[in-house]
C-alpha cells in the first residue's frame, strides 16, 4: 500500500519586478522546504515600468504598460505552473501596499 502524500502549500512574496516563491510541506515538528525559487517577473531594466511610462505620452505609456503586463504575467505563469504540483493544496500571496 502506497502512503498518501501530505499536502503542501505555495507561498509567494511579491516585490517590484520579482517574487519569492516557496513550497512547504511536512509538519510543524518536521517542516520541509520542497522548493525555493526567485521569479524574475520583469528584468531589471523594465521592473520599474511605471517610472518609464511617466516619461512617455499617454498613448505610448498605455501601450508600454500593456506589453509589460503581458510579459510579467507570462513569466509568472511559467514559473508558478511548475511549482503547482498535485500535492499543493493551498497558496498565500503576500505583498506590501503598492507592490
Amino acid at each position: 500500500m502506497q502512503r498518501a502524500t501530505r499536502p503542501r502549500a505555495l507561498g509567494i512574496s511579491i516585490h517590484s519586478g520579482w517574487g519569492a516563491c516557496v513550497v512547504v510541506g511536512g509538519s510543524l515538528r518536521q517542516p520541509e522546504i520542497a522548493a525555493n525559487v526567485i521569479v524574475e517577473v520583469l528584468p531589471d531594466a523594465e521592473r520599474f515600468c511605471f517610472h518609464a511610462a511617466a516619461e512617455m505620452t499617454p498613448a505610448d505609456a498605455a501601450a508600454w504598460i500593456e506589453r509589460m503586463q503581458s510579459r510579467a504575467l507570462a513569466n509568472a505563469r511559467r514559473v508558478i505552473a511548475a511549482l503547482l504540483t498535485p500535492d499543493v493544496a493551498a497558496c498565500a500571496l503576500v505583498a506590501k501596499p503598492g507592490e
